[in-house]
């Protein structure tokens, strides 16, 4: 990646190289002094930006180990709540590594009491994310499978889902929230330093009486004796018409 420099005479002799052996990664800095490179461009141009952006890609590039899967489908975090979606990121790839779409995904889950949940879908351009809700709390074990070049695929791992309270979040005392609310609803709030003014407003308060009412209806039918009296009238008045002839 560098070679040396012998006052102005630039040489073929390495002094960082970079190979790769048995699928390791290996640097090797055939020097020292490698911290005066970052104070001797601090001095000449105050910042560092060139020796941290080399190095930093460096040490990246050598940390870091290469998937050769050809088919890759995994949940996106190891641990969800059982109030979230599982959402399962699924990749598949050609013989030179291109990323290839329309692949059908097959996705088994198995909980802990070996009950089996069966999952399909298909990959497509911006889309290979697959979201599984309405799961347990609990110890997933997953297996996915897809045919590549007519070759069957399989991934396999587990993840958990479990039982967030939603009270335990957030244990600090928000003031602010309580202020709000005790001057929405009519409320004071004091703090707990402040426990006398409290005793003292609560002693001088006058209890209020308070009235409850509460209505309800019903139909004549339902009442008896009204039910009774309307058949007595309209007796009445026949028997009156048919006495006097008015039919």
């Amino acid at each position: 990646m560098l070679f040396q420099r012998v006052g102005s005479v630039t040489t073929d002799k390495p002094l960082l190289a970079v190979t790769q052996q048995d699928d390791r990664k290996i640097g090797i800095m055939l020097g020292e002094g490698l911290w005066r490179w970052k104070l001797n461009e601090y001095d000449r141009t105050e910042n560092t930006i060139a020796f941290d952006e080399i190095f930093g890609k460096l040490i990246q590039y050598l940390s870091t180990t290469e998937d050769k899967r050809r088919f890759r489908s995994y949940p996106v975090q190891q641990e969800f709540s059982d109030t979230q979606p599982v959402i399962f990121e699924s990749q598949a790839y050609n013989a030179i590594y291109e990323p290839t779409y329309g692949n059908t995904i097959a996705l088994e889950l198995t909980d802990e009491q070996g009950k089996r949940l069966q999952y399909s879908y298909t990959t497509s351009p911006g889309n290979s994310r697959y979201q599984i809700g309405g799961l347990k709390e609990g110890v997933y074990r997953y297996r996915a499978r897809t045919t590549l070049d007519q070759r069957p695929e399989e991934v396999r791992g587990e993840f958990a889902v479990v039982k967030r309270q939603t009270e335990l979040l957030n244990l600090t005392a928000d003031f602010d929230l309580l202020k709000t609310l005790s001057t929405n609803t009519g409320g004071k709030f004091y703090e707990a330093s402040n426990a006398q003014a409290l005793k003292a407003e609560l002693q001088k308060a006058e209890a209020k009486s308070v009235i409850h009412s509460e209505e309800s209806y019903d139909t004549l039918i339902n009442l008896k004796w009204v039910f009774i009296v309307l058949t007595l009238l309209a007796t009445f008045e026949w028997t009156l018409r048919k006495y006097f002839g008015s039919y």
